[in-house]
């Protein structure tokens, strides 16, 4: 997949390149910031335990499952969000710095060099990214949130929702355990793909308008209405069209349960994916990037 190639690309940026060094900065995060995020998931995980027991201990408070559902689901839209909004800034972010190259009229000379057209562009995009260590430290407090909060509160869910019906719990307990792998394979995509969109904006930006004033505005907004519709289409296939089609069919009980979150799961990546390969595409079409120049840049040395 072309998204994988760009995302692996994206976490090996190329640190000797000049452009990459003049451009990034090393200032580091503030500590403060950094005991903030430290404290965050385990002070949500303990959220979700405490208000876990309390539903077994106290059922007749009808105000805690409902919390409950609240705090499983504000981690996975901070992550939703989060990928949306630090893309969007970056989006932007990279659109005025390479723009900036073509105010300086250096931008068609740095092309003609050894790098080529390709790294020039990924070089200025990485660079924006990496500034500050900002990449890595969104990108580990998300794995952190993931693997702390998300992960451990899906099974927390997954246990109070099948306690919650009738015995057998069976089926319960398989339907719950498969739809919530989805959603959190679903969400470890969807921070690949925010992060390569926005990328593939910021660089695609300038080439439509190379002023340090417009070409962020049409980065970012060429982002968010991507971000739109892709969301858009999603929603609308897996929460209406899909479940239309099985009642049409008559599909019921627990495997066709199964085969439904898998095709929710299959078409967001679809979806995704064929967004990031038309920008790819526009990029590769206004740039004049041969193919092979993203082969070779993966296999450049850092």
């Amino acid at each position: 997949m072309i998204s994988w190639k760009l995302w692996k690309a994206l976490q090996k940026p190329p640190l000797n390149h000049p452009l990459f060094v003049q451009t990034v900065g090393f200032d580091r995060i503030s500590h403060r910031l950094l005991l903030f995020a430290e404290g965050l998931a385990p002070a949500t995980l303990g959220t979700g335990i405490i208000l876990c027991a309390a539903m077994w201990f106290l059922p007749h408070i009808l105000l805690l499952p409902q919390l409950f559902i609240a705090w499983g689901t504000a981690p996975l839209a901070f992550i939703m969000i989060n990928g949306t909004l630090f893309g969007g800034i970056w989006a932007a972010t990279i659109g005025k710095t390479i723009a900036a190259e073509y105010l300086r009229k250096r931008y068609d000379l740095l092309c003609l060099s050894p790098a080529g057209v390709l790294l020039t562009n990924w070089a200025i995009c990485t660079a924006c990214l990496h500034r500050n260590q900002l990449f890595h430290f969104i990108h580990s407090q998300r794995n952190t949130i993931i693997y702390q909060v998300i992960i451990p509160g899906s099974a927390l869910l997954v246990l109070g929702f099948t306690l919650s019906v009738p015995p057998p719990r069976t089926e319960a307990l398989i339907i719950n355990v498969v739809g919530y792998t989805s959603l959190i394979i679903a969400f470890f995509g969807d921070y690949l793909y925010s992060m390569v969109l926005c990328s593939l904006a910021g660089i695609l930006a300038p080439a439509l308008a190379r002023n340090s004033l417009n070409a962020p505005l049409w980065a970012m907004g060429s982002f968010l209405l991507v971000q739109c519709i892709t969301y858009t289409l999603i929603l609308v296939i897996d929460l209406s069209l899909l479940p239309t089609i099985f009642a049409i069919i008559h599909a019921q009980g627990l495997y066709a349960d199964i085969v439904l979150a898998v095709l929710r799961l299959l078409i967001f990546f679809v979806i995704r994916e064929t967004m990031v390969v038309y920008l790819w595409r526009l990029v590769q079409r206004r740039l004049h990037i041969d193919p092979t120049e993203l082969l070779a840049m993966m296999r450049a040395p850092v």
